[in-house]
């Protein structure tokens, strides 16, 4: 389950070097990331298919729920 979880996060923000700095003799990156909404419906909605296609041995039968998903704006 964990490896959906970061999946999800890296599959689903759009990731830009934000800045970078010297700690010592070490440069070090900073990443500034944003949720991008079409990346993220699209994973949620190849998940339960990617699941089924893993886990298809262990799992006995399939039911579906349908909802309406909105794009809430603040």
């Amino acid at each position: 389950m964990m490896n959906f979880i970061i999946e999800k996060y890296f599959e689903s923000n759009n990731f830009k070097i934000y800045e970078s700095i010297q700690f010592d003799k070490f440069p070090i990156t900073i990443f500034n990331s944003q949720t991008n909404s079409e990346k993220l419906m699209d994973f949620v909605l190849k998940l339960p298919e990617r699941i089924y296609e893993k886990s298809s041995n262990k799992i006995k039968g399939v039911l579906i729920f349908i909802d309406e998903f909105q794009l809430l704006k603040s």
